[in-house]
């Protein structure tokens, strides 16, 4: 809801509110074709090209992961061609859609590494950006087009895909009060 409302001007948004926004949301939805990929690597294992991320973790960092995710090139040309076809309501609604269906393509593969953070003891950092420079070789390591995400005229493609990492850091243990 917070996208579709800094999607559009105040009017349009109070519109769209006073409608049933589940039955605008749901034909959206077969639009986004979610595919992420992600991995995990010790200091000792990182890949060489990727190593300068860990100047981003804190000292007691132990691993670090690095997750790719999109939600196609359906949606996008969706987008164009509501534009086109003068509805931008519609655009906006579909723009809200495709950020929100992004983000959760996120937290559904952090869920999945949390789970394995926390078998190893470890807690995870928040998802933070892949610096730009390091975008080409985290992809080619992650083999990211077989999520069909590459880097095309300098820029991530398809246009709603992105790549975050965290890294895992040991859970502080509780000191025992002195009685």
């Amino acid at each position: 809801m917070k996208n579709l409302r800094t999607a559009l001007d105040p009017a349009a948004f109070a519109e769209i509110q006073s409608r049933d926004i589940e039955k605008e949301i749901l034909p959206c939805m077969p639009l986004m074709h979610l595919s992420a990929v992600y991995d995990t690597w010790s200091k000792a294992e990182t890949p060489e090209a990727l190593k300068s991320m860990w100047d981003a973790s804190s000292a007691p960092a132990i691993s670090i992961s690095i997750i790719a995710a999109t939600i196609g090139v359906t949606v996008q040309e969706q987008i164009r061609v509501s534009k086109e076809q003068g509805d931008p309501d519609r655009a906006a609604l579909l723009t809200a859609v495709a950020l929100e269906s992004l983000e959760q393509s996120f937290h559904f593969v952090l869920r999945l590494i949390t789970d394995e953070a926390k078998d190893d003891a470890c807690e995870l950092s928040p998802l933070m950006p892949v610096p730009q420079e390091l975008l080409t070789a985290s992809l080619t390591v992650l083999d990211a087009q077989k999520a069909d995400i590459v880097i095309q005229d300098g820029a991530l493609h398809p246009l709603y895909s992105a790549v975050r990492f965290c890294v895992w850091n040991p859970v502080k243990k509780k000191n025992a009060r002195a009685k």
